[in-house]
């Protein structure tokens, strides 16, 4: 499947399940780049990444793109990382700065 369609049927899925509004966009390039064009060209007022680093050991607990976005952005950043399998919500969410 072609990955405007994936992002697609992603939107349509939590939309539907999860009753919020979503909007999905497709950028080429970086994946820094991608972001900070997003934001800026979108009135973003937040970002929301995860926090399991898959490089490095020293980006372990902040991926090496979420320690970039922190470092580039002007914007507040929520970290988001797996819950622990015993909690019932998906995600543990945590400001990092605001």
């Amino acid at each position: 499947m072609h990955s405007s369609k994936q992002l697609k049927a992603l939107e349509k899925s939590i939309e539907e399940t999860e009753n919020v509004p979503v909007r999905t966009q497709l950028y080429d390039g970086g994946v820094i780049p991608s972001i900070m064009q997003a934001t800026e060209s979108n009135q973003i007022d937040l970002i929301v990444m995860g926090t399991l680093g898959r490089t490095g050991l020293r980006n372990k607990i902040v991926g090496s793109r979420t320690a970039e976005i922190l470092s580039e952005s002007e914007l507040p950043v929520f970290l988001g990382s797996p819950a622990d399998h015993r909690q019932q919500t998906k995600y543990n969410i945590e400001p990092v700065r605001m």
